[in-house]
């Protein structure tokens, strides 16, 4: 195995300290990273309460928290780092926070994208390429790194007819190259194992065995729905969730409501008034994970939920309002649709808001439930 002085092992670090969604778009930057050098640690730094799920998922080899808030956090993350003397340092996160933190690391390269106030911190900085779905702007950092890299995102990118990986027709969804796709290859067991008949209990941790015995999954289809965001205006309204889970119940499928803690008081509502099962903050983040590995369908809005179900490979109906694809957050996933309607007053803001500006709401409130299980429908399965 390769090693560095004192006969430690040659390390990578992460630096991505954003918010889950982006994390989990991380993931084809991270996977390539230990393709590319399978002997040596990789590292990844991110914010308090994902790291769970980079640990469950095995794709790390070390996770490091910090919570973003409290500086005596930042100190103990720096101090667990500092002493080590890293191959590669890779940043997608563009805040002046983690330039100075990167800048206080000992690496033989560290890179990062441009901005105006952080030529302190990195020996490479490379201009964000916005036209790109996020997963490929953040893989674009080790383009100059990992020889493979350039030609994939290349071809991807003359392959778009709209920024943010949409084809020739407004909407449609471009399928990720194997190479590029952020599933899991935990979860990619998981999910085939399911479909051809196998043992796919024994693949599954405790709390998911447990949480799927409780929702029969192998009986029935299983159908989840994700009804929460951080921002209320990214939120789909609770009677189409609700409409949603009365079709897919009528149709003799299992009708889970996933959610964080937060978004239980939601979730318990949907689940009351259609029939379906709220376990809404009773799963961890990779045990949700390995449960959407066995759900035939993920319907929710543009949020960490998306992302979470692109990692498992589920089919996926994402529901959009004030945020449009070329933002580049789409489902990075080959068996994914958006339902949205044209609106002049979309987009609304980057990553949505707390308040309709203009009160009406009209982004979501004009989605039926009928065009979302259309949408579900017409899925690639």
């Amino acid at each position: 195995m390769p090693t560095a002085t004192n006969d430690r092992p040659r390390e990578r670090l992460v630096v991505q300290t954003a918010f889950l969604g982006d994390v989990l778009l991380s993931l084809p930057l991270i996977r390539a990273i230990k393709r590319e050098w399978p002997d040596d640690r990789l590292v990844v730094l991110v914010r308090r309460g994902v790291g769970s799920y980079l640990r469950d998922s095995g794709l790390v080899d070390e996770v490091v928290e910090v919570e973003k808030s409290a500086s005596s956090s930042w100190r103990t993350a720096k101090a667990a780092l500092r002493s080590r003397e890293f191959e590669l340092v890779v940043c997608p996160h563009e805040s002046f926070r983690s330039a100075l933190f990167v800048s206080g690391l000992t690496a033989k390269k560290k890179v990062g994208f441009e901005r105006f106030f952080n030529s302190f911190a990195f020996d490479l900085r490379l201009v964000r390429p916005l036209t790109l779905p996020e997963s490929l702007r953040q893989l674009s950092l080790v383009r100059t790194e990992i020889a493979s890299i350039g030609p994939l995102i290349d071809d991807f990118e003359k392959s778009q007819g709209a920024a943010g990986g949409q084809g020739p027709r407004k909407g449609e969804l471009i399928a990720p190259s194997m190479q590029l796709e952020m599933r899991v290859p935990k979860l990619t067991s998981i999910r085939a194992a399911f479909e051809s008949g196998g043992d796919w209990q024994s693949l599954l941790s405790t709390g998911a065995q447990r949480m799927a015995d409780d929702l029969a999954v192998g009986k029935k289809p299983l159908v989840v729905l994700a009804p929460g965001s951080v921002w209320k205006t990214k939120m789909w309204t609770t009677e189409g969730f609700v409409d949603v889970a009365k079709s897919w119940i009528s149709r003799g499928a299992k009708v889970a409501i996933f959610g964080s803690p937060d978004e239980a008081p939601l979730a318990d509502e949907i689940a009351r008034l259609s029939g379906a099962t709220s376990i809404a903050g009773k799963t961890s983040l990779f045990e949700s994970a390995e449960l959407l590995a066995l759900a035939e369908l993920l319907v929710c809005n543009d949020s960490g939920a998306m992302h979470l179900g692109a990692t498992a490979g589920t089919p996926t109906v994402g529901i959009f309002g004030p945020t449009i694809l070329e933002f580049g957050y789409r489902p990075w996933n080959p068996r994914a649709s958006v339902v949205q309607i044209d609106l002049d007053c979309r987009p609304c803001g980057k990553h949505g808001a707390k308040k309709c500006p203009l009160g009406t709401h009209a982004c979501m409130k004009g989605i039926s439930a009928k065009a979302v299980l259309s949408a579900a429908d017409d899925l690639p399965r």
